[in-house]
């Protein structure tokens, strides 16, 4: 399903998690990473202060809006309540996360006209950044709010919401106009009164939904609020504002020209999309600059406008947009994208299964103009009542699965397949080719690996199938099944083309 795809290449991620530790050298520097420049707001300079976010901040006295102070937010990072410090929840020994920030990303064609348009038009592409980021945590606090209690954990409870503080910053770390917020989320949430960790796994496997219920309801706010402006797709299921070209967007990506420069030196240019998100994250922090505050709001804007006037999205061209007639209604054919969820490159076009978030994800995706949280959630709900969508039994406690009729068809042919071939006794090897394969693997086999491969290679059946978990060597065991083959001058299909003989 590939719902955690990543490629600093292409595309910023719209919603990433982090973690923030328990230490007290940590929490002060994410403070002042985060929360500097305060006291310059005010004057026109630096970031907006900090608000409290989350449907738990309520039960603690605090009031949903308001400012959050240093000393407030620093003592529910330590699980004390920021009103009266009172223990909210005890930290230290195992318990060495105090908070998970989620940062919201909006389109960088938002951020550019956020920073280079007048007043008007920036407000409006703010409150539809603020609309939308309160959605997508709302049904982060929905769905993924839990906590674990009981001996090992193991009732599985829903929380009442969570305490959080946000802190909205408009430009990224080379200075480009970067309109996001992190919110904070205080590792904790509280039921029947009580305190304690979230089932942080919960946030994680959401993260790919709720960035896309964010998406959504901002293209749908932005629609609403500036009629003349629409969509285009911008690949891999995201979308740019029409009249914000490629080239002026990445005029202002400074910061991921310079990741990507630097993966080229490193890797060899033109290879960069294919790292792996742990080796572009490393490039990342490698080449990360202290963010600059205090920078005076009006120059940041003038320099943005003279910018993007010198890539050909000056005031005439802001002026001309503003003139467009755009369609008031946009139809999405949703018959076309639930036949494509289904299908073989949907949602089973690398898992056998799926859970609702998954289908949600892309539904969400497939409303160019946006659209609200609940005609995302009705479209999810009618799609996963499809004829084509298969409910499969469901464990107690875990989510509910689904699959295809196509995919499960499919199955049903590969096995079939399988067994007619169960006796064709091909394919058998001489031990002892077998045994000098497996001596001379540049890695060596452990006892089950050697016995998975002598036993492939002397049963004779036409198609062989092994189960193990992951990180068990399974791969490590079929190189060596594949190098025994060709030894023996068989000739070794590739993967893909091997499961199409299996049908």
């Amino acid at each position: 399903m590939g719902f955690a795809a990543f490629s600093m290449a292409v595309a910023p991620a719209v919603l990433t998690i982090g973690k923030l530790g328990t230490s007290r050298g940590r929490l002060e520097y994410y403070d002042a990473q985060v929360a500097a420049g305060v006291e310059d707001y005010y004057a026109g300079r630096g970031e907006s202060p900090g608000q409290w976010r989350g449907v738990g901040v309520r039960a603690l006295g605090l009031t949903s809006g308001a400012d959050v102070g240093r000393a407030e937010f620093l003592a529910l990072m330590r699980g004390l309540n920021p009103r009266d410090g009172g223990v909210l929840r005890s930290l230290g020994g195992r318990s060495t996360v105090a908070g998970f920030d989620l940062t919201f990303s909006a389109p960088k064609s938002v951020s550019v006209l956020f920073a280079i348009d007048d007043d008007r038009v920036a407000s409006a592409a703010l409150a539809s950044h603020e609309q939308a980021l309160g959605v997508a945590l709302a049904y982060l606090e929905r769905e993924a709010c839990w906590t674990r209690r009981g001996r090992d954990g193991v009732e599985r409870l829903h929380g009442e919401g969570f305490i959080a503080a946000s802190y909205r910053h408009r430009m990224s770390r080379a200075g480009d106009p970067q309109l996001h917020t992190h919110v904070v989320v205080a590792n904790m949430t509280s039921v029947d009164g009580r305190h304690t960790a979230l089932d942080a796994r919960s946030l994680y496997e959401h993260k790919s939904a709720a960035g896309a219920v964010y998406r959504a309801v901002l293209r749908a706010e932005v629609r609403e609020r500036l009629p003349w402006l629409s969509w285009r797709p911008a690949g891999r299921g995201l979308f740019e504002l029409s009249g914000f070209e490629d080239g002026v967007l990445r005029h202002f990506s400074q910061r991921r020209v310079e990741i990507e420069q630097r993966a080229a030196e490193l890797v060899g240019a033109g290879v960069t999309s294919g790292l792996s998100r742990e080796r572009m994250q490393g490039i990342a922090l490698a080449t990360r600059k202290a963010k600059s505050y205090g920078v005076d709001g009006a120059s940041w804007r003038e320099e943005a406008q003279a910018r993007a006037a010198e890539h050909g999205l000056g005031q005439a061209e802001l002026a001309a947009l503003r003139t467009r007639s755009i369609a008031d209604t946009v139809v999405v054919d949703l018959a076309s994208v639930r036949a494509r969820l289904s299908g073989p490159e949907g949602l089973t076009a690398m898992h056998n299964t799926f859970v609702r978030r998954h289908a949600l994800a892309e539904i969400a995706g497939a409303f160019p103009q946006g659209a609200a949280l609940n005609a995302v959630d009705d479209a999810t709900s009618r799609y996963l009542m499809q004829e084509s969508v298969v409910p499969l039994t469901s464990i107690a406690g875990e989510e509910a699965r689904y699959s295809t009729h196509e995919l499960l068809a499919r199955e049903r042919e590969l096995i079939h397949g399988a067994q007619r071939r169960r006796t064709e006794r091909t394919g058998v090897l001489r031990t002892m080719l077998v045994d000098q394969t497996i001596n001379e693997q540049a890695v060596a086999l452990n006892d089950d690996q050697a016995t998975a491969v002598r036993t492939i290679t002397a049963s004779g059946h036409g198609v062989d199938g092994v189960n193990a978990l992951a990180g068990t060597g399974k791969t490590t065991m079929i190189a060596a099944v594949a190098a025994a083959y060709q030894l023996a001058g068989w000739r070794v299909l590739p993967r893909e083309r091997s499961l199409d003989a299996l049908a």
